[in-house]
């Protein structure tokens, strides 16, 4: 499983989208707050942002939103950019299997 999030991890800052996950927690499932990155502290492990180091046998899931959100300055909006053909090109080139749950792209674990 580290390989395949490894290689999520290099599209994801690539494309500049975020990510969220779920992960079992007893006694159910949590689930993120949607981030940017994530590291590997340590093998077996991952660190999310704002939800500190999960076994990586914990996780169930992780969404991508496939919206890059550009901030150009307060005054002007954000722009958004749609990386979605750029992330599903390479998930599949990766044979990393993914299903879309709405606008989201849904990766089970």
């Amino acid at each position: 499983m580290l390989p395949m999030l490894n290689k999520i991890k290099q599209i994801l800052n690539a494309t500049n989208c975020k990510v969220r996950f779920a992960w079992f927690y007893d006694p159910g499932i949590e689930v993120t707050a949607w981030v940017n990155n994530f590291t590997f502290p340590e093998k077996g492990y991952i660190e999310i942002p704002l939800t500190g180091p999960i076994k990586a046998e914990q996780l169930k899931w992780l969404e991508i939103d496939p919206i890059e959100t550009q901030v150009i300055s307060r005054l002007i909006a954000p722009k958004k950019i749609s990386q979605l053909k750029t992330l599903t090109d390479f998930l599949a080139k990766e044979n990393i299997i993914f299903s879309f749950d709405g606008e989201l792209i849904k990766i089970e674990l």
